[in-house]
C-alpha cells in the first residue's frame, strides 16, 4: 500500500486556512445579505459600497477584496436572484409528467415563485438597475431567452404546432407581464394586490391558451 506523508508543516497550514477561508465565506455572505437588505429597503439609487460597508459592519476595502466594483457585487445579487427563478422553473418541469393540464402547470409555477418570495421590492429594483448597466442588461436578457426556451418546451410538451419565433414573441408578452405585475404588487395596498395576482394568473393562461391554438399564417 502506498504510505502519503503528511509533514507537520503541511497540517499547521491547513489547520491555518481552513479557518480563514470559513471566516472569508462568512464575511462575504454577510456583504451580500447587507446589499439585498439594502436594495430591498432603499433602492438602487442609494446603492453604495460605502452604504453595504456599514451595513455588513465591515470596512470598505473589505467590500472591495470581494467585489472589485458596485457594479460587480450588483451583478453577484441579481445573477443569483434570476438563476433562482430558472432553477425553481427546472423543478416543476421535473414533474412536468404529474401536470394534467398547462393550466394546472402554470398555476404550481407562479404559486411557487410566491412562496419564494421572488415578487419583492429586490426583483424589482435589479429590472430598474439593467436598464442604466449595459452589461447587467445583458445578463438579464441571457435570464430571459433561457426562460423562453423553458416555455417553449412546456408548450411543445402539451402539443404547440406554432412556429419557434410565434412562441417567442408569445413569451416575451409572458415577460412584459411579469414587470408590470411586478411594478404593480410592489405599488398597490395588499387587498389590491390580490387582484392583480389573479389578473396576471388570468393573462398567462390566456398566453398559454393562445401558443396551443392551431398554427395560423395569420400568425406573424
Amino acid at each position: 500500500m502506498l504510505k502519503i506523508q503528511v509533514k507537520n508543516e503541511d497540517v499547521r497550514e491547513l489547520q491555518r486556512r481552513q479557518p480563514q477561508q470559513l471566516r472569508a465565506e462568512k464575511t462575504k455572505a454577510r456583504i451580500v445579505e447587507s446589499a439585498i437588505a439594502i436594495l430591498e429597503t432603499e433602492g438602487i439609487k442609494s446603492f453604495s459600497i460605502r452604504q453595504v460597508a456599514q451595513a455588513a459592519k465591515v470596512s470598505v476595502g473589505s467590500v472591495y477584496e470581494y467585489f472589485p466594483s458596485r457594479q460587480a457585487l450588483l451583478f453577484w445579487v441579481a445573477e443569483q436572484r434570476l438563476e433562482e427563478r430558472l432553477v425553481i422553473f427546472d423543478a416543476v418541469l421535473t414533474e412536468l409528467h404529474l401536470f394534467d393540464s398547462l393550466h394546472d402547470l402554470v398555476d404550481a409555477y407562479i404559486h411557487a415563485l410566491r412562496d419564494a418570495d421572488l415578487y419583492s421590492r429586490l426583483d424589482l429594483e435589479i429590472r430598474v438597475a439593467q436598464e442604466q448597466d449595459a452589461q447587467l442588461s445583458k445578463y438579464t436578457e441571457h435570464y430571459k431567452q433561457e426562460l423562453t426556451k423553458r416555455y417553449i418546451k412546456v408548450w411543445r410538451h402539451y402539443g404547440s404546432k406554432l412556429k419557434n419565433k410565434q412562441l417567442i414573441l408569445i413569451a416575451n408578452y409572458a415577460h412584459e407581464i411579469d414587470l408590470v405585475s411586478m411594478k404593480l404588487q410592489l405599488a398597490l395596498s395588499d387587498s389590491e394586490i390580490i387582484s392583480v395576482r389573479y389578473i396576471t394568473q388570468q393573462l398567462v393562461q390566456v398566453l398559454g391558451s393562445i401558443a396551443l391554438q392551431p398554427s395560423s399564417s395569420e400568425f406573424n
